[in-house]
């Protein structure tokens, strides 16, 4: 004989509240729904469900989005770049800059956190509902030129231009030929003035043409820094950092 408890969670199965399922015993020895009315404990449900789903979602859009790490604001250490405006970064993360699609470039040698705050702002993004895909500059270019020869190049691109916060990491570690530097423009192009891109690069701006052509290097830069915010880091590495407390640990 099927129990009401049987036909409770067979109920929440068909009307999909799987969340409410999953936790169902948990829920009604809770406390909060002990001597509540009725509609107290619909509500009490349905919010859980709710909130349960939201929490789903953003967990499949930080699985998406591919970071290299997780790491927020509160695990930044503002004492040890100085040269950071810690107002400035702080307002980044009300995300103003992406309702007004402003570009944000962070400029500064290896390891002293260009990546750490791009990260940052993508799941502060997240967690207002936003989708977010990071890449490094060569990985999406790769991905791209994968797609051109199995005839979805299309299909790509539109993925890379409709996303509200694109990522790109590790701009000028590596030289891009003519084709590479087509891809970034075309997406660049593509995001111009209607989405907000972030990209960390290691060198200043105007050496960009080190490692792509003069005139793809102005063509990408006239359309990325029109209505961008840029930030120059100039400090010490993160990791040279960690790197001598290790050595300091293991000598005392």
């Amino acid at each position: 004989m099927t129990t009401e408890y049987e036909v409770l969670q067979e109920n929440l199965t068909k009307l999909r509240l799987s969340n409410i399922r999953t936790n169902l015993t948990s829920l009604l020895d809770s406390e909060k729904l002990q001597n509540v009315s009725l509609t107290e404990a619909l509500q009490i449900l349905t919010t859980f469900e709710l909130q349960a789903r939201k929490q789903n979602v953003r967990q499949q859009r930080i699985k998406r989005a591919h970071f290299p790490y997780l790491k927020t604001f509160e695990d930044f250490d503002f004492s040890y770049q100085p040269s950071l405006d810690k107002q400035q970064i702080l307002e980044l993360n009300t995300l103003r800059f992406m309702k007004e699609r402003k570009n944000l470039i962070l400029i500064g040698t290896p390891g002293v956190g260009k990546t750490h705050i791009a990260t940052s702002l993508g799941l502060q993004a997240i967690m207002k509902d936003q989708d977010v895909i990071f890449s490094t500059a060569q990985r999406m270019i790769q991905h791209l030129k994968t797609a051109e020869k199995r005839g979805t190049l299309g299909a790509a691109l539109k993925k890379f231009r409709k996303v509200p916060l694109l990522i790109l990491d590790e701009i000028g570690f590596m030289p891009m030929d003519d084709a590479s530097a087509n891809f970034f423009f075309q997406v660049i192009n593509e995001r111009y003035e209607k989405s907000s891109t972030i990209v960390t690069t290691n060198l200043p701006l105007s050496r960009w043409a080190e490692f792509i052509s003069d005139a793809q290097a102005n063509a990408i830069l006239d359309r990325l820094v029109h209505h961008s915010v840029r930030i120059q880091i100039s400090g010490k590495s993160y990791r040279m950092m960690d790197y001598f407390r290790n050595q300091t640990r293991k000598d005392t």
